[in-house]
């Protein structure tokens, strides 16, 4: 069983791990006489230095899994699955060509809901809202 000491300098009580003239706790250690942290691996049980908790080799393969993990859950942009010709503008409610619509990935029809017009409209109104605050 480890003996406790009080530190020298702020008089805390600390397990002695080893004996010398004068005994500190490892907050109050002189910088240069630390001992490096030293702990074992989660992941192997390997020793490692400082305040990491997982070798390298181990921190890859978590990383990896977490990645893999993320991926299903993640949104992907899916592809259009059905092609239309014309639409109905969602602000102006004019039925238009496909070709009068942005491009927008996550829709079904492969389309943006505003045709490019009222698109363009909106972002200069905005603009301008912007710039004169």
């Amino acid at each position: 069983m480890p003996e406790t000491r009080e530190c020298d300098a702020c008089g805390a009580r600390f397990e002695l791990i080893r004996s010398s003239d004068r005994e500190f706790c490892y907050a109050c250690q002189p910088i240069g006489s630390r001992p490096p942290r030293v702990q074992p691996c989660g992941g192997c049980g390997k020793r490692v230095l400082g305040k990491r908790k997982f070798c390298e080799p181990c921190a890859e393969k978590r990383e990896r899994a977490r990645l893999r993990d993320r991926e299903p859950n993640r949104q992907r942009l899916r592809r259009p699955t059905t092609i239309v010709a014309e639409k109905q503008c969602s602000r102006c409610r004019q039925v238009k060509p496909a070709s009068a619509f942005y491009a927008h990935r996550g829709r079904s029809d492969g389309l943006a809901s505003d045709c490019a017009d009222c698109y363009r409209a909106r972002r200069s109104a905005l603009a301008c809202e912007a710039t004169n605050g």
